[in-house]
């Protein structure tokens, strides 16, 4: 079985007991993306291609099942993250210059950066507009605040552009930042509206927060090794925009003398996106195997959260989200 059907029936499995939540969330997000100018709803049409895994709007129905049942609250607010996060992806094109997400034109490359960023602000408002109908002020606030965060790691990300002085450590709290706070609050949210026992609503985001740290080292690995056509979007934006992900951070941090000498030389080089031989040095040194070690420890950790919810076919399908999150190939 190849990868990609392998990893396609690891999400079918994980998602069937939602899949008709999903439908739902899907329908709240395309009655929303609508807009009654023409120019919007043209761009609202290009992004409805963007929908892909819907990861953050199944961790929140999985963990609702999981903990009592998924209501109309859940719904509306997994189809909030989602809008959310497709504006942070908008967003994240313009600054890696990407040309394709998901197999088609990003929004900056045919319609350019103005349009992507006013989209990107659009989505936001409009986000933020369905969570206050949702009725919960406090939901409200916790959403507020993950964006702020997220923000907070991109905004980080881009400053320490070029530099590669940076420690795990620093690497990992800025992911957890810009990926994990959001996968973990999806997950606590399911729980939350469920009136579960504070134990519960915290292994909640705990799976959340570990799924979304394996899920971003992954990412980042895959911008590295993947294939465009499987992966379906733009790769080795990370080495162009000069970005220190987990591979080159290790190999330059973690005793690889001589390795550590040639990447500097090879991130030197302006043209080192180009070329696989950063790729074949972090492969050759061990590096690319130890940040998937990391991802693998992580979705452990997700695994060992999950153990705290009532046994059943939800807890079991977020079981399988975590092993997806390691042998995902897009």
């Amino acid at each position: 079985m190849s990868t990609i059907s392998s990893t396609t029936t690891t999400l079918e499995q994980a998602y069937r007991r939602i899949r008709p939540d999903l439908e739902k969330v899907e329908r709240i997000i395309r009655d929303e993306l609508t807009s009654d100018r023409p120019e919007v709803a043209e761009l609202c049409r290009h992004l409805s291609r963007f929908h892909g895994k819907m990861l953050r709007p199944a961790l929140l129905l999985l963990t609702a099942r999981a903990t009592g049942g998924v209501k109309d609250i859940h719904l509306g607010l997994s189809a909030v993250l989602e809008m959310f996060h497709l504006a942070t992806l908008i967003h994240d094109d313009i600054l890696d210059e990407a040309g394709t997400r998901r197999q088609v034109d990003t929004i900056n490359s045919r319609w350019g950066n103005e349009s992507a960023v006013m989209l990107g602000d659009w989505l936001i408002s409009h986000a933020y507009h369905l969570a206050t109908r949702q009725g919960s002020p406090w939901a409200s606030l916790e959403i507020s605040q993950t964006s702020h965060r997220v923000c907070e790691g991109e905004l980080m990300q881009l400053a320490r552009r070029g530099r590669l002085d940076l420690s795990v450590e620093d690497y990992l709290r800025l992911i957890e930042l810009k990926t994990a706070t959001l996968t973990g609050l999806a997950a606590r949210l399911g729980a939350h509206f469920n009136d579960v026992a504070a134990p519960v609503e915290s292994a909640c985001l705990e799976y959340g927060t570990a799924l979304g740290m394996a899920f971003q080292i992954t990412d980042d690995v895959l911008d590295l090794v993947g294939d465009e056509v499987e992966v379906g979007k733009t790769l080795g934006s990370d080495l162009a925009k000069g970005k220190a992900t987990l591979p080159l951070i290790q190999c330059l941090n973690n005793g690889h003398a001589r390795e550590a000498a040639r990447l500097r030389d090879l991130l030197a080089d302006p043209a080192c996106c180009n070329t696989s031989a950063v790729r074949r040095l972090l492969a050759d040194a061990g590096c690319i195997a130890s940040a998937e070690a990391v991802a693998r420890d992580y979705v452990q950790a997700a695994k060992s959260a999950a153990d705290a919810l009532p046994a059943g076919e939800a807890c079991t399908a977020l079981k399988l989200v975590a092993d997806f999150v390691l042998v995902r190939s897009r």
